[in-house]
């Protein structure tokens, strides 16, 4: 009987050792075959190169003294399957190796040829935990055996041990030891085969935003207005630039996300530090009214296109000014002239700014 068990092996765990080890002593005669299949990589797969791979696992079973034949897996399963190495083999003669993960996949036809696979070969399963295959109905039920894992080894992980290293390449053999063993440990410093230090991952991150911004999402921008009230009169601004030039509206402006340099004066525009902040400055610029940022309440956030200039997201706020600070408001930077209107007797806004009024009524 040839039995064949294939993965990634990136990098070869204790799991992996364990499920050679139980085949081994539980299911290996002096005349069966054991032929471990490290998988080849492809494009769609970001993993260690083969030859790394191969020679860790020949490392580790060496030092075990496992026999086997090794071999690199070219190909899918079915393929493999069907190539020279099994040549004048008969089906009957072949037991594929896996775990549970790999027979969900193969039973959901993941697998190239999954009902061929399953209705000529047999296969042994490494479960993880007892009693976990009770709810599979196979079709071709005989050619299944279900074997256990040992629960020490339930929970080692390849990937787990890939982050410890790029987390820290420095890392002592105690801190991988539930994973993988010694001579795998060995092989990984001596090739930093996980060994990205924080630099790399600045690269790494720093590629991906760039990535990212190729991607075009499209150009929107944040902004906030102001629905100023003080008892039942509404402050508002004569805009004195389009869009809507001339239009009263509530006052606002952009969300100012990085530090600017004024084209005017030359002096750096500091970033705002949350919206709170820019709906304060933006009173303060326009009207000359300067509220305390925790006195400004969200209304409600707008996205439906209701500027002619690009996509805008805007965030509404409402703020309460006692009657001394009402008596600064004039117009200024943005605005021709503020002034403050009874609340039901608006003249007409530009923008969505009429709906914000409504909106905050709504709630009172």
């Amino acid at each position: 009987m040839h039995y064949i068990f294939g993965s990634w092996f990136d990098p070869f765990t204790k799991a992996h050792e364990a499920i050679l080890k139980a085949l081994q002593k539980k299911v290996l005669t002096k005349d069966d075959k054991l032929i471990v299949c490290v998988t080849a990589n492809d494009e769609k797969q970001d993993r260690t190169p083969v030859e790394e791979r191969y020679a860790l696992v020949e490392k580790d079973l060496k030092a075990k003294k496992i026999a086997h034949t090794l071999v690199v897996q070219q190909n899918r399963m079915y393929d493999f399957l069907h190539s020279k190495l099994f040549d004048n083999v008969p089906y009957s003669d072949i037991t594929v190796v896996i775990g549970q993960d790999e027979l969900d996949d193969l039973i959901a036809g993941k697998w190239k040829y999954s009902e061929t696979l399953m209705k000529n070969y047999h296969f042994i399963v490494f479960r993880r935990e007892k009693d976990s295959i009770t709810r599979y109905s196979l079709k071709y039920d005989s050619n299944f055996k279900f074997m256990d894992i040992d629960t020490e080894f339930v929970d080692v992980s390849s990937s787990e041990v890939r982050e410890i290293f790029r987390r820290n390449p420095e890392c002592h053999y105690k801190d991988v030891q539930k994973h993988i063993s010694r001579p795998v440990f060995e092989y990984i410093k001596e090739h930093q085969l996980y060994h990205q230090n924080p630099l790399n991952y600045a690269d790494i991150e720093k590629k991906f935003v760039e990535d990212y911004k190729k991607r075009g999402w499209g150009t929107f921008a944040n902004t906030v207005d102001i629905l100023a009230t003080c008892g039942d009169e509404v402050l508002l601004i004569r805009r004195k630039k389009p869009p809507y030039q001339n239009y009263f509206a509530l006052p606002g402006g952009f969300f100012d996300a990085v530090d600017m340099i004024d084209k005017e004066t030359g002096a750096t525009i500091k970033a705002d530090a949350d919206l709170e902040h820019a709906a304060q400055r933006e009173l303060r610029e326009e009207t000359q009214i300067d509220a305390p940022v925790e006195k400004f309440e969200q209304i409600k956030t707008y996205s439906h296109m209701f500027d002619p200039r690009l996509r805008i997201v805007d965030t509404a706020f409402h703020v309460r000014v006692n009657a001394a600070q009402k008596k600064k408001a004039i117009g200024s930077d943005d605005a021709a002239e503020a002034a403050w209107f009874k609340i039901d007797n608006l003249p007409k806004m530009g923008f969505h700014h009429e709906q914000i009024v409504k909106d905050w009524l709504n709630t009172k």
